[in-house]
């Protein structure tokens, strides 16, 4: 009897340690420990509360990681037939010659279709929301996007800034806007400094003065929601439109 006695307070006390940490589809415990000791050490004056917050966007972030096997793809606009009907698809290439078939996106550079070779990679799933990168601009002391009065606001003769006068475009759950192309790269690096693994917004090429803007937004019609559109944009200015995922240049299981 007194046997048992002392081993139930230690049961407790061992499934009490295993409960605070908390569960991951992609990471070991190990690494969720650490995760959670990087943050202890970095953002050692914010509340608990935050910091299990932080905490646990960064496992979302990673859990939401989507594995793509690298090999040769064909890279561009695969076209469509005549009287494109997003309610009623056929199976490519709808009975008709390659070279026959229609441009599908418009005003994007997307031909010719060529044939491209591609690392293994992870890429999240989801865009980054303003949540998320509002905790992540406050955590860092960076001004929270559309939050001030601009020139252009104050010449208009406002008295808010954007943020409070459309607070909906805002929601927490909605794919954040970017300023500039170094915003979403530094988003990006944080989160893989967080969590140990090489998180970032992919470089591009080398050379060039702009980069690539691929994929739908949140204000996009459903005619454009497709991986085919491509643009290019200024990297130095960002948009209302312009939204981005991270990824993780890693063909290895991300748990260790």
């Amino acid at each position: 009897m007194i046997r048992t006695l002392y081993l139930l307070p230690l049961a407790f006390l061992l499934a009490a340690c295993q409960a605070a940490v908390p569960p991951s589809q992609s990471l070991g415990r190990d690494q969720v420990l650490a995760i959670q000791q990087r943050i202890d050490q970095r953002y050692p004056e914010q509340p608990e509360d935050e910091r299990k917050a932080l905490l646990q966007q960064v496992l979302t972030a990673i859990d939401n990681m989507l594995f793509v096997e690298g090999g040769t793809f064909e890279m561009g606009d695969f076209g469509w037939i005549d009287g494109y009907d997003w309610t009623n698809m056929c199976e490519w290439p709808c009975g008709q010659p390659r070279e026959e078939l229609f441009k599908i996106t418009y005003e994007a550079d997307t031909i010719p279709l060529h044939k491209v070779r591609l690392d293994s990679f992870y890429l999240s799933k989801y865009h980054t929301t303003y949540g998320e990168n509002d905790r992540y601009r406050r955590l860092n002391d960076l001004p929270l996007y559309d939050a001030e009065l601009t020139e252009e606001d104050r010449a208009k003769g406002m008295t808010r800034p954007r943020r409070l006068r459309v607070p909906n475009a805002y929601l927490p759950d909605l794919p954040t806007s970017t300023e500039k192309w170094q915003d979403a790269k530094g988003y990006c690096l944080w989160l893989g400094e967080l969590s140990g693994l090489p998180v970032d917004n992919p470089q591009g090429p080398e050379t060039g003065t702009y980069k690539v803007i691929r994929g739908s937004d949140a204000y996009s019609s459903r005619d454009l929601a497709m991986t085919t559109w491509r643009h290019h944009s200024d990297p130095n200015e960002g948009g209302m439109s312009i939204s981005f995922r991270c990824a993780i240049q890693q063909s290895t299981p991300l748990s260790q």
